[in-house]
Formats: C-alpha cells, structure tokens, sequence
C-alpha cells in the first residue's frame, strides 16, 4: 500500500463469487443531514398573552359579563371625554371674544369722541387738565369719597391726638409705615389756643389753596394719612394673600369695598367662569402707587420729598421719582436743615422734592412699561 497520494484502501470480498476486490479511493463518511430552521434571536421567544382574548375563549360567564361590562364603560367614558373636549373648545373661543369685547369697552373713553384711555387716564385718579387751582387737578372727593370719611372718623381723631410717645410706639409696634408717622408732628392746627400744643411746625393754619374757599384743616390731613395707612397695607399684601376672603380684615368694611373693587379684579380660572379669583394686576398696582403719591401731595401741601419714601415702599428713588413725573410733578432741590437729623456738620446736603403745579401738563416720555 505504497504511493503518495493513497494512505487508505478499501477491501470488499464477495461471498457469492468468493472474490475480493481493492481499491485505491479515499473512503467516504456517510452522516444524517437534517433541515436546521434558522432563528432569529432578536425575535421575542414568546407570545405575548391576551387576557381579554383568553377570557373570552376560556373564561367563565361571570368574566365574560365583566369584560363586557369594562368595554361599555371605557365606551362611554371615550364619549364622555371627547364631548367636554368639544364643549370647552366652543366655550374658549367664546369666552375669547367675549374677553375680547370687554377690553375694547373698558378701553374706550365714555366721552363724545370716543377716543381710547390714555395710560394717565387708566392708572391716575380723576384729574383736570384746565384748573388753574393746584388743589382741584386731583379732586381730594375723587380720591376719598365722602361716605367714607365717617368710617375713618375715628382712627384720624386718634392720627390727629397722637403725640411723641404714641407716634414711638406705633413705629415700633409697625402699626403705621414711616411715611404717615413723620406727618404727624406737622399737621396744622385748627384752633392752637384750645389744642394747647407747642410742636415745631405745627403752630400756623394752612391757608385754603388758590381757587378754593376751605382750608385744609387736621382731621382733613389725617383722614387723607388714615386712608394711605389702609391703602400702604394693601400694597404690602402678598399676590396669595390677595385672594383670602378677606385681605383687609382690620380695615372697615366700607373702605375696604372701595379700595378691593379700585385696585383689584376678578379673573375666572376655567372656561365656565364659576371660580374667580381676586387679583392685584400691575397695572392695578401702579394705579394703586399712584393713588397714594397723590393724597401725600395733598397731605404735604403739593410740595413731597422723595428721599424719604424708599424705605416704605422698598424701592429705588429714582422709580418712585418716576412715578410722580408720571403723575406731572417738576423736580427741585431743597436743602436740608440744620434741625434735621440727616445734615452732617460741615456738609450742606439737599433733598429731591416732587412739586405739583397748575395747569397740569403730561409729558409723553413719562409712561410706564407694564
């Protein structure tokens, strides 16, 4: 069994011709072939289960009621929630329109040409523009109406009596703002023989403003300083506190009204406009601003100093400087004197005061960004 390229034999003998025959080819291996099913391992290996499909095969009476039952309700929900989609689609865009009317109402002018408010008009109380009277621009009856005066009779009887030591504890007590306490030791007297009181800047009578025949007497000033307390307690409130049933819960109810229906409005959380919420909008907010810079005017003889009002309203002078070019004042320097407790020895320091003059001009570079 020699050769190179044969290293097996195969030999078959045949019994019948009893012969043997050999040959030289390589041998062959005989295996099963079987047809191998290719499959693929991303495939999930199992089906998923349907168990609604399953009840209605296999499951009992009782199943099959409940799964008729589910299929009718989760039907009727469907309907349900595809009605009230309809419903508030319609309801929004007439509520839009109708929103929309009622700003176009609120923003044109009552009077006979029709013209739009001004921003002066929106934000400031009821002023005149023809007056050559500096204290009839911002009529005081306007601002504080007369039926409102005897609900703050008494807290400014108790304003007008107050001295030192009731003044000390109403700062510390935070009873008043600075603003309205620092008024009170200058109110003019009325009749000084029978008040009896010797309080610097208080001894000579405010004479009646040009154009008027009434004087301004001290319970005028302090109901006009117990009406900016009530006003300062409202600007101090928080936007959630504003939405309590009552916001101004030591303030009398008249005044209350008042100052809740001018300086806050009713905004409907959903389409349906059932649930209103009171809020104090910016505008609002400067309206109210406003309404106080005006009744101190007044309450200072149309001639305020600004320096000292930040503290009260927690904001810069030259904001609040801009609030009363808004209103109309001009802007003067005034120095301060040797009395006060901001002059320093050696130094002459001024202060910015807001003066109110007639006839009242708007400049138009004066407007608020809201």
């Amino acid at each position: 069994l020699s050769g190179k390229d044969r290293s097996y034999v195969t030999i078959i003998y045949n019994k019948k011709l009893r012969k043997m025959e050999v040959s030289y080819n390589l041998p062959e291996f005989l295996s099963p072939k079987f047809d191998v099913e290719v499959i693929d391992d991303e495939a999930p290996r199992s089906l998923t289960v349907d168990r609604h499909a399953l009840t209605k095969t296999f499951g009992s009476i009782w199943s099959k009621k409940y799964l008729r039952d589910v299929g009718q309700m989760s039907a009727h929900t469907s309907s349900v929630s595809d009605a009230n989609v309809l419903q508030r689609v319609a309801l929004g865009a007439a509520a839009l329109k109708k929103d929309n009317k009622k700003e176009e109402q609120t923003n044109i002018k009552s009077g006979v040409n029709g013209t739009k408010l001004t921003q002066q008009e929106l934000v400031l109380p009821p002023f005149d523009l023809e007056t050559r009277s500096v204290a009839q621009i911002f009529p005081i009856h306007k601002i504080l109406p007369p039926a409102l005066v005897s609900s703050l009779a008494k807290e400014a009887k108790a304003l007008s009596e107050a001295d030192e030591s009731v003044r000390k504890q109403w700062l510390t007590e935070g009873t008043y703002p600075r603003l309205i306490l620092d008024r009170l030791a200058y109110l003019p007297i009325d009749n000084a023989e029978s008040m009896g009181m010797s309080a610097p800047g208080t001894k000579r009578k405010r004479k009646a403003p040009a154009g008027t025949d009434q004087a301004t007497t001290r319970m005028g000033i302090a109901t006009n300083l117990a009406l900016i307390g009530h006003m300062f307690k409202m600007f101090q409130l928080k936007p959630r506190e504003v939405q309590h049933r009552t916001p101004l819960p030591n303030t009398p109810q008249p005044v209350a009204n008042h100052l809740l229906n001018e300086f806050t409005a009713f905004v409907s959380r959903t389409v349906s406009e059932r649930f209103k919420t009171r809020v104090m909008t910016p505008t609002l907010r400067e309206k109210l601003i406003c309404h106080i810079l005006v009744l101190l005017l007044h309450c200072d003889n149309f001639a305020t100093v600004i320096d000292t009002l930040p503290i009260d309203f927690k904001m810069p002078s030259m904001r609040l400087r801009k609030h009363f070019a808004f209103i109309g004042c001009s802007f003067s320097k005034q120095e301060v004197g040797e009395s006060s407790t901001d002059q320093t020895e050696g130094e002459k320091q001024y202060h910015t005061v807001a003066r109110l003059s007639a006839p009242l001009v708007f400049k138009e570079s004066h407007t608020f960004k809201l």
